[in-house]
């Protein structure tokens, strides 16, 4: 049988416990209100149809930001079972981050156009050249990556959660070209309060490096808008004419 000395204690930990919550809760608030405030801001600025697009959202009526023991915003998206992390979300997104990036998959692709050298035009010209200068890659002694270096090309990020692993991910590494797209509006607005998006952009800006931002696309929607921005990347950066 509990004894009353055994319920005492078990009360006051509670109530300590409840307290401690309640003090996260505060400052989490707190910390979040300006967040979005200064990311609002950001997106205005260089992203000005996702600010549109945010600042026309209207939350569903049971949409709630959860905060953690360890003091972080957590969100349990419509329909689904379980919310999105942990008590502690970063540590769990940096595990799952050094998972992939110290042991993914990785391969080299080596590209020959095959243009003729006959045909003078500007562009053919250009064509060959770069054709000839990727086929002498095959002579090279190119060591396959091990874990994602420190800069990289190119990375495509689908589903971004509450922002978490974007941010984790800038902290060790840089790209040149930067996709992002997450399909889930109400979760895109729930990493407003939790991710500081504005010093992301800040900080791929002043890298000189380009970040593009699709919300509430399909993954379909997202390649064929990835696929314009190729497109139309090549047609200006290549002297290409007809």
């Amino acid at each position: 049988m509990t004894s009353l000395q055994d319920l005492i204690t078990q009360t006051e930990t509670a109530l300590t416990n409840l307290e401690s919550h309640f003090q996260r809760e505060a400052q989490f608030m707190s910390e979040a209100n300006d967040r979005f405030s200064k990311n609002i801001a950001a997106f205005e600025q260089y992203f000005p149809e996702v600010a549109k697009t945010v600042k026309s959202y209207k939350a569903p009526a049971d949409f709630k930001i959860m905060v953690t023991q360890s003091g972080h915003g957590n969100f349990m998206p419509a329909g689904q079972p379980a919310a999105l992390y942990s008590e502690d979300p970063i540590a769990q997104i940096k595990e799952q981050l050094d998972k992939n990036t110290e042991t993914g998959y990785y391969n080299l692709v080596q590209y020959g156009f095959g243009v003729s050298s006959e045909d003078q035009r500007i562009h053919s010209r250009y064509m060959a050249k770069l054709d000839h200068n990727i086929k002498a890659l095959r002579d090279l002694s190119l060591k396959p990556l091990k874990k994602l270096p420190e800069h990289f090309p190119t990375a495509m990020i689908f589903g971004v959660g509450l922002g978490y692993v974007v941010s984790l991910l800038l902290e060790e590494h840089e790209f040149d070209y930067l996709f992002i797209t997450e399909p889930d509006l109400d979760v895109f607005y729930a990493s407003l309060f939790c991710t500081d998006w504005a010093d992301i952009i800040d900080k791929v800006e002043k890298s000189g490096n380009t970040m593009f931002l699709q919300i509430g696309l399909t993954y379909q929607e997202f390649f064929a808008a990835v696929y314009k921005v190729v497109v139309d990347w090549f047609f200006i950066h290549s002297n290409f004419y007809i």
